[in-house]
């Protein structure tokens, strides 16, 4: 299973956040202003001879305080 970041509602502050590929830790950088954040994390399955591969896309809402 692999984790990514596909869009973050306003792009100007996709830069602020990072997503671990293997674990799916959303990290968030410092200097991000205060508000509630609105991203859309792709998950990825590799298939194999017992399972097709699967995409999903997650929506998470993250709050900055």
């Amino acid at each position: 299973v692999t984790y990514a970041l596909a869009s973050v509602k306003n792009a100007a502050f996709k830069k602020y956040f990072s997503v671990n590929t293997n674990k799916g830790v959303i990290s968030v950088k410092k200097g991000l202003k205060k508000g509630t954040y609105r991203l859309k994390i792709r998950v990825k399955a590799a298939g194999d001879k017992n399972y097709n591969a699967k995409s999903q896309t997650a929506a998470v809402k993250i709050t900055v305080k």
